[in-house]
């Protein structure tokens, strides 16, 4: 690279239009270290712009080369904010390694645990991030550590957690992280009052909205779960599900309170309207054939049975007691509730066999034997579950 050449400095700069241009210097600037042209790749960095991971790399090619103003640039980058600071460069690794001998602050300690994070050093990334305490005043570093010691500390990842809510209150995604380890830890009235909180700052989103609803669900408003969502308009983006998902179970289990209220004609209200796909939720409705309404087919019939239409209850208990499709569990149980409802406790066995062979938790076996015979137990505690799960759970659990 022409040493005093002011033009073709000019023409370098300008011929960089990436979104990122420092990663076309930094990239430029590995290159030359690497074939051993360090004042080639100093050069090329005193014309990126001046992001954090450049700085390093700067100063560390003038301490190289005896250059004075490495302390000065040492010091620019220890200064430089973190944000948008992504390194992944394996040549970097020394850059840092040099930083950080030189130098008490936190910066190139972050940036190297990231790198070798993603290499699967995960053990020195983490001490590089405990070594530096609390000192850190940058969101995402605590994020980021909160992530690293989730399965190993419980308690200090959701300190971290905590710590960025704090250092960062307009950003979101600590909410979501927070609510959404609320619940892991089943601490959902904590997460219900965190996903309020974000959900009401913004309104418009649509991910912490449905978050919130999730939230109402676990802590049983369901009520107040649907009309939330009736408040929502979701964009349609592939493999989308949740919403509507979200919008079953509440309007199902709203139903089930009704029918367990006496209330059947508002509880057919809200069966009908699980049925539906509405359009402001994002989730298109499939083909017919690839459409299971069986769970609202059978709660359909107890309401119409309990307000006396024996006939019309029976015909949809005997149309359901006749499908043996398997892509749904939940699905193959309210079959055979419909059969054993109808007297038929030989076609529930035969309809339930080779699901209940297959079904790996014996939990939810137990749990499902013991609903056949009539008995009224709650879904049994850290099993999985999915929205049709736990509405026939709160029905039979009457």
């Amino acid at each position: 690279m022409p040493r005093r050449d002011p033009q073709a400095r000019q023409a370098l700069v300008a011929g960089v239009r990436s979104e990122l241009p420092h990663e076309t210097f930094l990239e430029l600037a590995a290159w030359y270290r690497g074939i051993g042209r360090l004042d080639d790749a100093r050069r090329v960095l005193e014309l990126a712009p001046p992001q954090g991971e450049v700085l390093y790399w700067l100063a560390f090619l003038q301490d190289a080369l005896h250059d004075p103003a490495a302390a000065d640039t040492l010091r620019r980058a220890d200064a430089a904010s973190p944000r948008l600071v992504f390194p992944f460069r394996s040549e970097s690794v020394s850059v840092f390694d040099w930083a950080i001998g030189r130098t008490t602050n936190w910066r190139p300690r972050y940036y190297l645990s990231l790198i070798l994070w993603s290499r699967g050093d995960a053990k020195r990334a983490l001490d590089l991030l405990t070594g530096c305490g609390d000192a850190p005043d940058f969101a995402p570093f605590f994020a980021t550590r909160a992530k690293m010691t989730e399965s190993s500390s419980r308690d200090a990842s959701l300190a971290d957690l905590r710590r960025a809510a704090m250092l960062d209150p307009a950003e979101w995604r600590y909410g979501r992280l927070l609510t959404e380890r609320f619940i892991e830890d089943r601490a959902f009235e904590q997460a219900l009052t965190m996903a309020a909180r974000y959900g009401a700052a913004s309104p418009e989103s649509s991910i912490l909205g449905l978050l919130h609803v999730r939230t109402l669900l676990l802590n049983r408003r369901f009520t107040e779960a649907s009309d939330v969502l009736a408040r929502l308009n979701v964009l349609p983006h592939e493999g989308a599900t949740e919403s509507r998902g979200l919008y079953r179970e509440a309007e199902l289990m709203v139903g089930v309170a009704n029918m367990k209220a006496g209330k059947f004609d508002a509880a057919l209200r809200r069966i009908a309207a699980a049925r539906e796909w509405p359009e402001h939720l994002g989730v298109g409705k499939p083909y017919p054939a690839d459409t299971d309404e069986r769970l609202e087919d059978y709660l359909a019939a107890q309401c119409l049975e309990k307000q006396g239409k024996a006939v019309e209850s029976n015909t949809l208990l005997a149309k359901l007691a006749m499908t043996g499709r398997s892509s749904s569990g939940a699905g193959r149980v309210v079959a055979a509730l419909a059969a054993e409802s109808l007297g038929r406790p030989s076609d529930a066995e035969r309809l339930l066999t080779a699901w209940l062979d297959g079904q790996p938790d014996p939990r939810i076996v137990a749990w499902v034997r013991q609903a056949l015979s009539g008995q009224h137990a709650p879904w049994p505690s850290g099993a999985a579950s999915t929205e049709e799960w736990r509405v026939i759970a709160e029905w039979i659990a009457q």
